[in-house]
């Protein structure tokens, strides 16, 4: 994997990217206030990241009650005195990359629910986890900050139902 920084650009307090067309990407952001080194990779496990559908900057991948969703980002109100780590308030929203076996990784959020790929079309959430294969996901780099994640143990893209990316839709 290669860091690169096309793709994107700052305009004041606004991030503006350029997405792909027609292509299954998903746009990682990560939500530290630590710039990364050059070293690094495409995730770094011990950042905090906001997953966003392709098509949308107003909603993120959020697990809450064993559901995967998309639902409205939460920012927090940043403030000099009392500053939190973290721009997102909502920690269902708050994803870590857990290393795994050959360079697959789970994902995990600031709530500790971890992505499960299952036989049934939606993502589910275990509480624990194991290393099993199918907690496991493939992270490949499209163009820059964009990536295409697959499960191990199904190969499937993390899939939108019914092609929608509004608030509520089932991953």
């Amino acid at each position: 994997h290669q860091r690169t920084t096309t793709g994107f650009k700052t305009n004041g307090e606004q991030l503006e990217v350029e997405l792909p067309a027609q292509s299954i990407t998903t746009l990682l952001i990560p939500i530290s206030m630590e710039e990364p080194s050059e070293e690094e990779m495409l995730v770094r496990t011990d950042t905090p990241y906001l997953i966003l559908p392709q098509y949308s900057t107003e909603v993120a991948l959020q697990a809450k009650s064993k559901k995967v969703t998309l639902e409205s980002i939460q920012w927090a109100e940043y403030s000099e005195e009392g500053a939190n780590d973290s721009l997102i308030v909502d920690a269902s929203q708050q994803w870590y990359f857990v290393a795994g076996t050959n360079g697959r990784y789970a994902l995990r959020n600031a709530n500790g629910d971890v992505l499960a790929a299952s036989s049934s079309y939606a993502l589910l959430t275990t509480n624990n986890y194991t290393g099993a294969n199918y907690q496991l996901f493939n992270i490949e780099s499209v163009d820059g900050v964009f990536c295409k994640i697959t499960s191990s143990s199904n190969k499937k893209s993390l899939d939108l139902s019914n092609s929608q990316y509004a608030a509520g839709t089932q991953v």
